[in-house]
């Protein structure tokens, strides 16, 4: 078998191709990511009061004279603490639901009105803005249902109130992100773009999920932040602005890998969805 170099010396047309040098991907944040963020902001600037409001509307009721006794006179007494308990959850129940309902509600209005794809009459535009906001404030009960019920069950499981918070805070975010998902899609008529803007949704509310517990913790060492819905104003608005702008905001932005080889090779990237697009998400 003839060497290399042989087999060039009698065919010096041969020439081997010059190395192609890929540079590592470069994720770009389109514009329409910006204006996402930005509306979830005032989405939650605006639904901030209502739960404020709502915090503390349905507070624990007190058990009648009688349970009160029965409690007193035997620590064991089955139905006094159901009875007490169920105060309680009820109360939990109540606060989260009312609480997240409105938050969902403008958050679901909102991404109704970013999503739309394609000139539509002002006619379609409020039907998709209105099923939005029922959308979204559906999305939003259930989840603070859920995530009540959540930490209700794991409440005697030994794990730390941080990571108790964070799995609560997933469940209700990420409900909340299928029907916000749902509402910036209703113009768009392909299943396959709903499911991957609610993959994407799923993400960002995860993602908030993880990172407000250590901020609040950070932030608010004298409020409590291991409730379905923190004290204080600010921590609320930490709370609320976290999620909306992680999920809104990956509902906004595309990643961008721009790949430019060097030499005679075309460049070749992958540019963003046009504005309001979210069809090939």
């Amino acid at each position: 078998m003839a060497s290399p170099d042989f087999a060039y010396s009698m065919n010096p047309s041969v020439t081997t191709s010059p190395t192609v040098k890929i540079p590592p991907r470069k994720f770009v944040l389109p514009g329409q990511a910006i204006r996402w963020g930005i509306a979830a902001l005032l989405a939650t600037v605006v639904a901030l009061p209502m739960a404020v409001t709502f915090d503390g509307r349905f507070p624990v009721e007190n058990l009648s004279v009688e349970m009160t006794n029965r409690i007193r006179n035997n620590r064991h007494d089955a139905v006094a603490w159901a009875k007490e308990r169920s105060n309680r959850w009820e109360s939990l129940y109540r606060t989260t639901v009312a609480c997240l309902t409105g938050f969902g509600a403008t958050l679901g209005g909102i991404a109704a009105l970013l999503g739309v794809v394609s000139p539509a009459p002002m006619s379609a535009r409020l039907r998709w803005l209105m099923a939005g906001i029922v959308l979204g404030a559906v999305a939003a009960a259930l989840g603070g249902y859920l995530e009540a019920g959540l930490l209700i069950k794991i409440e005697k499981i030994t794990l730390d109130p941080m990571l108790r918070a964070m799995l609560g805070h997933a469940v209700a975010w990420m409900v909340v992100g299928a029907g916000v998902a749902i509402a910036a899609t209703l113009s768009v008529p392909a299943w396959l773009a709903k499911k991957v803007a609610i993959g994407r949704a799923m993400v960002g509310a995860i993602g908030a999920a993880v990172l407000y517990s250590p901020l609040a913790a950070i932030l608010f060492q004298l409020e409590r932040s291991d409730l379905p819905i923190p004290e204080g104003s600010l921590n609320k608005l930490l709370f609320l602005g976290l999620a909306g702008l992680l999920i809104c905001g990956r509902l906004g932005s595309v990643p961008s890998p721009s790949i430019v080889p060097s030499g005679n090779v075309n460049e070749t990237s992958l540019s963003p969805l046009p504005e309001g697009s979210m069809a090939t998400a």
